[in-house]
């Protein structure tokens, strides 16, 4: 109140002085000077002039002290949104994180399907020797001998052997999966020797070499581990089938099969296992194809 009352103090005191003087004016021009009884008007000194010529514009004024701020205004309407931006550019990959804990085992899934015929294998190892050949025709019987003298008899003995400490024995497994080829059988190696005594069975061709004349006990054990391939494994001495073993595909991706027997052999015969013509037989980790075979008892030299 006192900032109004000195600022416009001045300004009001100027306003009413200037009304006040205009007032004068108009009453000296409308309201005649009173004439003495008796008197006529005849005095110039005491009449009004004319009015004289404007004087000059006088000096500017002080500036007067600011008025007060107005009131403010309304709030304008919203303006429209503006354009949108330009896409900035991808920032930095950031760092990454640490590693999460492990999480718990899965359930075993379910066994997938069997996959595609794999490509030809190479050339597989040189096959068995082929069977013997036929007795030759007998030679000329020779001239007969003189007669010998007549000898004492003391005691006949045993039957003698060709040598009785003789020992032949042999064991091997595989432990690969054994195909045959598409158009003909495969003699059946083995990678794996447990005992071989004697050394005649040919571990390279996997076959069973005779040096002595006796009888043998032979063994074979077979693994099926596919239901797209039968099995069919045939035991062969001198290029004749003597047994086999057969396990046909069927449902069951596991089958196992065996058979024995005994032979007679003398030197020079060869035994070996043959693989049926495309068919599959399985070792594993586990060695579950094996063949055996061993001398039970040598030949006597004599006659049985």
């Amino acid at each position: 109140m006192e900032f109004i009352f000195k600022a416009f103090l001045p300004q009001t005191l100027m306003a009413f002085l200037i009304a006040l003087g205009a007032i004068g004016a108009v009453m000296d021009e409308s309201v005649p000077l009173p004439e003495a009884a008796g008197e006529t008007q005849s005095c110039s000194c005491c009449s009004r002039g004319d009015p004289g010529s404007q004087g000059p514009q006088g000096p500017t004024g002080v500036p007067g002290n600011q008025g007060l701020p107005g009131i403010p205004g309304n709030p304008g309407s919203h303006g429209t949104n503006g354009i949108p931006g330009l896409h900035g550019d991808k920032g930095d990959q950031g760092p990454s994180g640490p590693t999460g804990p492990a999480g718990e085992p899965g359930v075993r899934g379910v066994p997938g399907k069997i996959g595609i015929q794999g490509q030809r294998g190479p050339r597989g190892h040189e096959g068995a020797p082929g069977r013997s050949g036929q007795d030759g025709v007998d030679g000329t019987k020779g001239e007969k001998g003189d007669s010998g003298g007549t000898g004492t008899v003391y005691w006949e003995g045993p039957v003698p052997y060709h040598n009785q400490h003789s020992q032949s024995a042999f064991s091997a497994a595989c432990s690969t999966e054994i195909q045959a080829k598409p158009l003909e059988d495969t003699v059946l190696v083995f990678d794996t020797i447990f005992v071989n005594v004697g050394n005649d069975f040919d571990i390279a061709r996997g076959v069973y070499h005779c040096r002595v004349n006796g009888t043998y006990y032979f063994v074979v054990h077979a693994n099926k581990w596919s239901n797209q391939n039968d099995l069919f494994l045939k035991l062969m001495k001198n290029g004749e089938m003597k047994i086999g073993i057969y396990e046909d595909a069927g449902y069951d991706y596991y089958d196992m099969a065996s058979n024995s027997l005994l032979l007679h052999l003398i030197e020079g015969d060869r035994v070996w296992l043959q693989l049926h013509t495309n068919d599959r037989v399985y070792g594993g980790l586990s060695r579950m194809t094996t063949f055996s075979g061993w001398l039970l008892y040598e030949d006597p030299i004599g006659p049985y």
